[in-house]
């Protein structure tokens, strides 16, 4: 072999090497850090969309096929709503009230809270020495019947978060207390509107904005609407799980397969260095399995309480993260269930949905960004799994179970038992079972 022409080999070689290297740069859809920098490393000065990327992301999120096709498929069942309103009768004229049926100023805990009413139409509330416990206006009583679809507005302003919510009231007498919505503060008016499915056993309702912290909130205009509206083409249930738990892995994945049930894994980015919580190898087993990804955030903060480049590692950071370990995660729960607009409007940019830990089911028309679900704790009965899939069956509604360990544990856990006798529930109903981003395929374009 000639000199020259093992130089040519060798600037051929070389060239190639340096291009192999070079090609993420100039790749649509990959994410070009390295494998061996730190997940902090990765998902260091990260944004969605627009700005300037150190580390761009998997995607555009606003040209992913996926989430054109979202917005763009033809409307397939139409969205009908019959409208009628609720008479919620007058105004009370004082802080006082208390009745059975009627408005109720109610409070409970370890706190000092004060009730008022501004120009014979503003709700007011103020908190201070908050131990516990909540504060709320109520409106009176409304009789409803299972199935039943509602909407609940109102304007409000507050300087601290609050949240929508509804009491239902069961046949004997008890009540359950149901989180609708999380609302963040603002100085001035802002509506926030909800709507419910009432559950089986529930005889009558009541809708409040709950103040659970110090500061004030004021309400107005209050509307409660019933209406009608279509079902799903057929009802689906999703099976999610917070967090990554190494447990689902090794206690969950064998039930999964058993029953035939794909589930959506949502996991914090940096916790696979952590051995309580699934490491790659394991995540990437479960998606061979059919199993889907989805972005729980960098490392499970607050994202209330986050603002700016603290808030972008967690939304965006997190995308940038799993995707370069797994491909395409595109959808997104925030820890704790805590939200406000500025996270909804990070998500937006890096996420095709929002799956939110608000209480009730999916029907046409959904938000994509406040999907709702149903919170599985330790003491939830397959009985209750049951009778929530049945509903969704019944109604062609699409329901999404959070659930968190696979193990003996805390509040949200659920031990193999437990599990096995949900999966057993919701396969002996028929209904349909589907992977979080499977039924948001299915059910979004239908009623947009």
């Amino acid at each position: 072999m000639n000199k020259k022409f093992s130089n040519t080999l060798l600037y051929i070689l070389a060239s190639g090497f340096l291009l192999w290297h070079l090609l993420p740069l100039f790749s649509v859809g990959k994410a070009v850090a390295p494998s061996n920098k730190t997940n902090a490393e990765i998902a260091m000065n990260t944004m969605c969309y627009g700005g300037d990327l150190t580390v761009p992301t998997f995607g555009n999120p606003l040209t992913d096929p996926l989430t054109v096709d979202l917005n763009t498929r033809p409307e397939l069942v139409a969205t009908s709503k019959s409208l009628t309103s609720v008479d919620l009768g007058p105004y009370p004229n004082s802080g006082n009230t208390n009745g059975e049926e009627g408005w109720q100023a109610d409070s409970y805990g370890n706190n000092s809270s004060t009730f008022d009413v501004k120009d014979n139409s503003i709700l007011a509330i103020e908190m201070k020495n908050f131990v516990d416990g909540d504060a709320k206006w109520r409106t009176p009583q409304i009789p409803v019947k299972p199935g039943e679809s509602l909407r609940f507005a109102s304007e409000y302003r507050s300087n601290v978060a609050s949240t929508s919510n509804v009491t239902f009231i069961l046949q004997d007498g008890t009540e359950k207390y149901v989180t609708l919505s999380r609302l963040s503060a603002t100085d001035s008016w802002k509506q926030q509107s909800t709507e419910v499915i009432v559950p089986k056993n529930v005889v009558a309702l009541r809708f409040s904005v709950i103040l659970d912290q110090n500061g004030w909130l004021q309400t107005k205009d209050y509307t409660v609407d019933r209406y009608i509206t279509p079902g799903f083409s057929r009802g689906i249930v999703s099976f999610t799980f917070d967090d990554g738990w190494e447990s689902i892995y090794k206690q969950g994945l064998p039930l999964f397969e058993q029953y035939g049930i794909k589930t959506t894994q949502f996991v914090v980015a940096d916790y696979d260095v952590n051995e309580a919580y699934m490491s790659p190898d394991q995540i990437r087993a479960m998606q061979k399995l059919g199993h889907d990804i989805g972005s729980h955030s960098f490392s499970h903060a607050d994202h209330e309480v986050l603002q700016d480049k603290d808030l972008a590692r967690e939304v965006a950071g997190s995308r940038t993260v799993l995707n370069q370990k797994y491909g395409g995660t595109n959808n997104f729960a925030a820890p704790f269930g805590r939200y406000n607009q500025d996270v909804n409007d990070a998500v937006k940019q890096c996420y095709q949905s929002h799956r939110t830990t608000d209480s009730g089911f999916n029907t046409p028309g959904y938000d994509r960004y406040t999907v709702r679900v149903q919170n599985v704790e330790v003491d939830t009965k397959p009985e209750q799994i049951r009778e929530w899939a049945e509903f969704a069956r019944d109604n062609n509604l699409w329901l999404v179970l959070v659930y968190h360990q696979v193990e003996d544990g805390g509040a949200y856990s659920v031990d193999t038992a437990a599990l096995e006798s949900h999966l057993k529930a919701v396969k002996d109903t028929g209904v349909h079972t589907a992977t979080y981003e499977e039924a948001l395929i299915e059910t979004y374009p239908q009623g947009r």
